[in-house]
Order: C-alpha cells, then structure tokens, then sequence
C-alpha cells in the first residue's frame, strides 16, 4: 500500500504518492541548485512551479485518487531540467489567446489576435473600428475579448502565446515577445487609442499600487452616501406616516421594519470597514430577524403595486354667467401646516362657442383596483370652490377624506373662457402650446391680481406696460410659430443655433431654401430684440409680407403678427389697466 502526501505547488493542493513525492521534492532542489547563481532565480523557480502544478492540474485525477510515480516522472521529462543540452521531445501547441502588452495601443487586445491567427493587427484594429460604427459593436467585442484573455504577463503565458511548450530551459531564458513592425507608426495613426491606451494603463498600475488608497475613498464615499440615504429615508418615513396610502398601524410597522434595516445595514458596514476588532459582533439571530421586515416591506409593495391597476377619472361641468365681460379668478392657497393638501393641476382656454359663459370642467382620477375601489378612491376626494359676485373662488390643493387612502388621486380644473371677455385672476398666466392648440397653465400668485384680456384663441396680459410692446407668453407664441412655419418640425433650437445659418442649421425647409438670407434676418430680428416694441412687431410684418409673395402657406404667423397688433392697438385706446 502505498504512502499518501498532500502537497501544495503554486496555492494548489495535489495529493502524490510518496514515492512521487520524494522524486519531486529532489527534482525541484536540484533545480534550485542550478538557479543560485541566476538573477533572476525565485521569479524563474515560482515560474516552474506554475508550470509543474498547470500539468499536474491537467492531469485531472480523481478526488479519491493520488497522482502516480509514473505520471510523476512524466511531468519532469516533459519540463526538463535548465542544464539539459537537449529538451528531449519538444511538443509544441496551437498559441493561446492572451493580451499582448509589448505591442498593445489600448489593452492588447488586436496584438493578441494577431500573434494567435496570424492576422496582421493593423487590419484587426480597422476591423474594430469599423464594427463601431455598427451600433457599437466593435467597443462591445473589443470590451468581451479584453476582459475574456488573460494577462500575458508570466514566462509560461509569454511560451504559450507562441505555441512553444514551456521547459524548464525556455522559461530560465524567457520568451521574448517581438515588437511588431510599424508599431510607432499604427501609434501615431491611432493616436487617440494611443492615449486612451496610456491613460487606462497609468489608472490601471496607480490603482494597484495604490490599492489602499482607492479602498477608503470608495469606502468613505460609500459611508457618506449612506448618510445621505438615511437622513433621506428619515425624512421620508415622516412624509410616509402622513401620507394615508397604508392604514395608520400598517404604515407604523413599515416604518419601523423600515429603521431597523437601515440601522442593522450600518452597524454591519461600519464594523466591517471601520472596526478591526469590534466589542460586540453583530448577532446571526438579528440578521435572521432582518428576514422580517424584507419580507413586510415587499408585501406592501407588492399589495400597494395589485390596488393599483386600474385608472378611472369623472368630470363635473359646470356653468358661470358672465357679468359686464369681466370674469374674476382666485386660488386660495394651502395652509403652510397642512401636510396633506395635493395640488391641483388647472389649465385656460378660450372658446368661440361661448359668450357671456364661463365653462368650468372639474375632473376627478385615480387608481385602484375593480370599479368598486376605483368608485369610492375618486369619492375620498375633498375638494370645493364657489362663485360669489362674480368671482370664482377655487382651492389651490385637494385633500382626501379621513378613514381613506390615497390611490394617486388627483384633480385637474379646466376653465374656458368666451373669446371677448376681461379676466383678472390672483395667479400668472403662462403659455402652452401643443401642435396649433392653445392653452394657459396657471403659475404662481401674485402681489396683485393680474388683468387680461381674451382675444381669438389667445389671453393677452393687459397692463400700461404691455400695452406697448409684447408680453413673454405672446413672444412664445410667436417664435414657435416662426420655427414652425420655417423649420421642420418645427426645430425648437431654431433661435439658439445662432454661430449657423439657417441652412447649415440643416433643419429648414426645403422650399425655403433659396430665401434662407431672408429667414436669417428674420430669426436674427427676433433674437436680438429681447423686447418686441409695435414698431419692431410692423416691421417683423413686413418682412413676412415680402416672404408671402412667393410663400402662401405663410398665412398663419402673418395672421398672429396682425392679431397682436390690432390687441394692442385696442389696449392702448382704452383706459390704461392697472400696471
């Protein structure tokens, strides 16, 4: 029976005979006998080992059996001894894959394909570039075979990716990679890889020998950031409780499955990364309870997520009377205590159909789940506004009804109004433009109530100031449409590209070609003059009327730009509004 010896070659655990061992142990002193006087000697001895533990890895013996006096001697015939005048039976392999750093521009990837198939690596490079531009499939080849190849960065890998089996001879005299012809030139073609190629091999080596270093700053930034999210969390855990989406004692138990996680994740990274020797291990029993509150949480979320599936909205219409042509419009805005309003969302319009009426279309939404849910979801909504002496008072925010849970409830408020009427209204109007519709969203309030007037499909503001010259949401209406008309798709940017002419823009139309000089002059006109005065609003006509002679279909923005001049020539005749 045979004696059985665990051993271990380059971190790797083989069981031998002894008798193999014994024949090993004296094949390996022998061989750093021949080593002593070498330079080099350790760095050449742990290569041997490598490659004595690579063909013992190959060998591939079974768990329940050692490897053998002949398998033994076997290895070391083929490996050889550094002194040998001959290396007896030379096997030489099919070159493996590995990245070639002697001839590398970026990582070595195209110099390692070329030592292996032969390729020269100026046609893989363009071949990699080419792929690029292929939705970027030559990066994500390039990327796959560089995280894919090994290192060549050892004598036996340096053997291998030249075929040549790694003896004990060629691993002492080292396997010298040749650097490939017009290599500086491919440098200097290539030059941004050339850099790229330099720059990620300086990152590469300054973060391996500067590990630590990189180790707590991430590890720093990774215990700031968790501060962030905990005071984040913190803060959020009050909103939540106020919130109404879960019953009270629901969203209390969730709250504090919520701070447990927070606090056993920090204990544990704090001992982990900061404590070398903590007092007090952090439990098994309380990271098992962790499973708890997971557990709780994600079958909220998963409850939470099933009630709301289905949407329903309703709408409620109702009519005002108009009196003297002035309407009065005011949001009374929420309480700064009161955590549980909800804002509304209101939008203007003016109407041809209308004209002493003031239409006013309430619209109640939210999620749940069946028709029943969706029904008394809508029903939690408490919002109200009344019409008293001619002025429309309206809530700024909504609330939900106690005893009920928000489901994404919300409300949008959309008045429209006749197209001849006076509006003062406590909040800013602004502008919103989709397609050739035209509406208004209200912003925040004002000091004072703001007066406007309703015109075609437009609200003009009307003050002593704006009676002279074009207000914000009147000058956006009018370069869009200008960008409209001229661009196409009606090229947002179209103002902004101002170092391009409206051809090298590439987005002006095409029957507008050979008026681009003209279109120049008109965007030009519109940006340098940051306030449209009447004089500058009947000059920008004039331009437009000179474009129509050859371009009908200019009809629209000539039409606006005569529409707001015969505004404000009926503002500035009537009695000045208040500024």
């Amino acid at each position: 029976m045979n004696k059985v010896i665990s051993i271990e070659i380059a971190k790797q655990v083989f069981w031998i005979e002894d008798q193999g061992f014994k024949v090993l142990q004296t094949y390996l002193e022998k061989l750093k006998l021949q080593l002593a006087d070498e330079e080099c000697g350790d760095e050449i001895f742990i290569d041997i080992e490598l490659r004595v533990a690579e063909l013992l890895f190959e060998l591939e013996v079974r768990k329940d059996r050692a490897v053998t006096l002949v398998q033994l001697r076997a290895i070391i015939k083929q490996i050889g001894f550094i002194d040998s005048e001959e290396e007896g039976e030379e096997v030489n392999t099919m070159p493996k894959l590995y990245l070639d750093k002697q001839n590398n521009i970026v990582a070595g990837v195209c110099a390692g394909l070329s030592m292996r198939f032969g390729i020269p690596d100026f046609i893989l490079r363009l071949s990699f570039i080419g792929l690029s531009f292929a939705f970027g499939l030559g990066v994500l080849l390039y990327l796959i075979f560089w995280l894919s190849f090994d290192k060549n960065n050892t004598r036996n890998s340096a053997l291998a990716a030249q075929g040549k089996s790694a003896t004990a001879k060629r691993i002492a005299a080292g396997a010298e990679v040749s650097i490939r012809p017009f290599l500086k030139f491919q440098r200097i073609i290539f030059l941004p890889f050339t850099f790229l190629g330099v720059l990620i091999n300086v990152i590469g080596n300054s973060f391996i020998f500067q590990r630590g270093i990189y180790i707590f700053l991430v590890k720093n930034i990774v215990l700031l950031l968790s501060i962030i999210l905990l005071i984040t969390l913190s803060v959020g855990i009050v909103e939540f409780n106020e919130d109404q989406i879960y019953p009270w004692w629901l969203q209390w138990i969730l709250s504090a499955s919520t701070v447990y996680l927070m606090v056993l994740l920090s204990v544990i990274f704090i001992r982990e990364h900061y404590l070398s020797t903590p007092y007090i291990k952090v439990s098994k029993v309380l990271k098992r309870v962790a499973i708890i509150p997971v557990v709780v949480i994600s079958s909220s979320v998963v409850f939470l997520i099933s009630e709301m599936t289905d949407e329903n909205s309703t709408s409620v219409t109702t009519n005002h009377l108009v009196n003297d042509q002035t309407f009065m419009l005011s949001l009374t805005e929420a309480q700064s205590n009161n955590s549980q309003a909800r804002k509304v969302k209101f939008n203007l319009k003016t109407t041809q159909a209308l004209s002493d009426t003031v239409k006013v279309s309430v619209t109640y939404s939210s999620n749940g789940r069946g028709k029943s849910a969706l029904d008394n979801n809508i029903q939690a909504i408490n919002y109200q506004y009344s019409l008293k002496d001619n002025r429309l008072v309206m809530n700024r925010y909504f609330e939900l009804f106690e005893q009920t849970y928000n489901r994404g409830q919300h409300v949008s408020v959309l008045i429209e109004l006749p197209q001849n009427i006076k509006l003062i209204s406590s909040h800013k109007l602004r502008v919103k433009l989709q397609g050739n519709e035209v509406g208004y969203e209200l912003l925040n309030s004002s000091d004072s109530n703001l007066f406007y007037v309703t015109a075609a499909q437009y609200i003009h503001e009307k003050n002593e100031i704006n009676q002279q010259r074009i207000t914000t949401n009147e000058r956006s209406v009018l370069t869009t449409k200008f960008c409209q008309q001229f661009y196409v798709n009606g090229h947002r940017r179209c103002l902004l590209d101002l170092p391009k002419t409206a051809v090298e823009s590439s987005k002006l139309k095409q029957e507008f070609i050979n008026e681009s000089k003209e279109v120049d002059e008109i965007r030009q006109y519109l940006v340098q003059h940051k306030v449209i005065a009447l004089a500058e609003l009947t000059q920008l006509n004039s331009f437009i009327t000179f474009l129509m002679k050859k371009h009908p279909d200019l009809a629209e923005i000539q039409t606006y730009i005569q529409h707001l001049l015969t505004v404000k020539s009926s503002l500035a005749a009537e009695k000045p509004a208040p500024s």
